[in-house]
């Protein structure tokens, strides 16, 4: 395995993992109101 593929193996899981994180933040930022959007 290149060390290049790794990394973006690593980056893309990273970039799940922060999607997931920031998803969860704003639907805790909003529970008190109504988020339709999301």
């Amino acid at each position: 395995m290149k060390i290049t593929d790794y990394l973006k193996q690593e980056t893309k899981k990273f970039h799940q993992i922060s999607e997931a994180l920031v998803i969860n933040y704003i639907r805790n930022m909003n529970s008190e109101k109504d988020y339709t959007d999301l």
